[in-house]
C-alpha cells in the first residue's frame, strides 16, 4: 500500500496547526485566571512544559556573580503579559533576551506564535547548555557568552530582567549599544540601574508598574529607545 507524501504533508501540517491551537488556548487560559494563585502555578507548569518540556522555575546562584552577574531566576507569565501589552512586536524584530537563564521570556514569545528572529544570551555555561537542549527544535538562538561580546548587530529590542548587580558593568553595556547600534528599544525589567540610562541624552524613558501576583507587590518596568545623533 502507497502513501502519498503530499497526504503525509498534509495530515503533518494540520497536526502542527492542532497543536498550536491547543498552546494558544493554554495560554489564554492562564492569562485570564492569572490572579488565582493555584491556577497560576498550575498554568505555569502547563506553559513551561508545551515548549521544550521542562520545569523553568528552579533558581540558581551565578558562579559570575562576584563579577557582576546576577543569579538565574524566572518572570512569572502574568508579569510577562503585562509587559509586553506595553509594547508592539512585529515580524521585522529581532528579540535579544540579555542573560536568558532558562528561557521562560523565550517561551513567552513562542506560544503566541512571534515571528521575528529570537535570541538568548546566557554566560553560565550549565543553564546555558540547558536551554540550548530545551529548545534546539523551536527557532530561538542560544548563545553562551558575556553579553558585551554576543549580541547580535542586527538586534531591535533587548530584553533585561537585572541581569548585572554592577553599574559599572551595566555602564560598559550601555557604552557597547551607544557604539554598535543606530537605534534601538529596550526594555528593563526590574531596573535598579536605570539612572546608567537616564543620566545619558541619547535615551528616552518610560516606565510602568507591573503587578507581580506571586511576589505580591508591584515592580518597575523601563521601556526605553536608543537613536543615535550624527554630529554634523
Amino acid at each position: 500500500m502507497r502513501i502519498d507524501a503530499k497526504i503525509i504533508g498534509i495530515t503533518t501540517a494540520k497536526i502542527v496547526v492542532a497543536i498550536e491551537k491547543i498552546i494558544v488556548f493554554f495560554y489564554f487560559l492562564y492569562i485570564i485566571n492569572k490572579q488565582q494563585a493555584t491556577f497560576r502555578k498550575f498554568f505555569t507548569i502547563i506553559l513551561d512544559f508545551l515548549i521544550g518540556f521542562k520545569d523553568l522555575s528552579a533558581e540558581k546562584r551565578s558562579p559570575f556573580y562576584d563579577s557582576g552577574i546576577n543569579h538565574t531566576q524566572s518572570i512569572e507569565y502574568d508579569e510577562l503579559a503585562q509587559i509586553f501589552s506595553h509594547i508592539k512586536l512585529s515580524k521585522n524584530d529581532v528579540f535579544v533576551d540579555i542573560g536568558c537563564g532558562r528561557g521562560r521570556v523565550i517561551n513567552y514569545l513562542l506560544l503566541p506564535q512571534f515571528k521575528g528572529e529570537i535570541y538568548g544570551i546566557e554566560i553560565d555555561p550549565e543553564i546555558a547548555l540547558f536551554t540550548q537542549e530545551r529548545l534546539k527544535k523551536y527557532r530561538a538562538i542560544i548563545l553562551c557568552g558575556d553579553a558585551l561580546q554576543r549580541v547580535p548587530l542586527n538586534a531591535t529590542i533587548l530584553f533585561l530582567f537585572n541581569p548585572f548587580n554592577s553599574a559599572e558593568l551595566m555602564r560598559r553595556f550601555i557604552d557597547l549599544i551607544e557604539e554598535e547600534y543606530i537605534e534601538l528599544k529596550l526594555i528593563y525589567y526590574y531596573p535598579k540601574f536605570l539612572s546608567c540610562f537616564t543620566e545619558r541624552p541619547r535615551w528616552e524613558c518610560t516606565e510602568r508598574r507591573i503587578n507581580s501576583h506571586a511576589r505580591n507587590h508591584y515592580i518597575s518596568c523601563a521601556f526605553l529607545s536608543y537613536k543615535k545623533q550624527w554630529n554634523l
